[in-house]
């Protein structure tokens, strides 16, 4: 917690921010098990990065006003929208919708790596070139980017059969020829071809 201590008047340890920090993330994992059951998979995920981007600018406005409680208020508040939501619906929506288990893996492997390294470097030399208020306000505006993302391009699982989910990005064409699931529309089935 060095980001919030250097803007002065924090009276909390770092092991205490710390520990808060992951009952946050915990009790979003928890309840996250719960939303996964009620909420569509694309619309946890839009949610979850409108409230993400939401906080990042928070956390980079009050960052930019040198006041720390709002702006660690805002960080948790981030770690919690993306446990209830990008953490865990990520990996269940590639798990999903991936026809076998090892394109699943190498497909969300290959995602968390690509996003750890981006993250990691973005924060590195935003912080360098933006400051820290600016890295803040560049991570939130990437989670709208999201946001867009995710309404035009990711399909909604909930309603559809565990074998329909697995064709939601298959085309139509390969569909077809092996006759094994049905079109975009679930109720129109593709027949086989002979």
């Amino acid at each position: 917690m060095d980001i919030v201590k250097d803007l002065g008047e924090f009276n909390m340890t770092a092991n205490t921010a710390t520990v808060i920090c992951g009952v946050t993330d915990f009790t979003g994992g928890v309840i996250a098990i719960f939303a996964m059951h009620t909420f569509g998979r694309k619309t946890m995920l839009i949610i979850g990065h409108a409230m993400m981007g939401i906080m990042e600018l928070g956390a980079g406005a009050f960052f930019q006003a040198a006041l720390p409680v709002p702006m660690y208020i805002c960080l948790n508040g981030f770690i919690l929208s993306f446990s209830l939501t990008s953490g865990p619906v990520t990996w269940l929506y590639i798990s999903e919708c991936t026809v076998d288990t090892a394109t699943g893996l190498v497909v969300l492997g290959l995602y968390t790596s690509c996003m750890q390294q981006v993250l990691s470097m973005e924060f590195l030399m935003g912080s360098k070139n933006f400051g820290l208020s600016g890295t803040f306000y560049l991570f939130g505006f990437e989670n709208f980017l999201c946001v867009i993302f995710l309404i035009l391009f990711v399909k909604e699982t909930r309603g559809h059969t565990d074998a329909e989910k697995k064709m939601l990005y298959v085309s139509e064409a390969t569909q077809a020829k092996y006759g094994k699931q049905v079109s975009s529309d679930p109720a129109k089935v593709v027949p086989a071809e002979k």
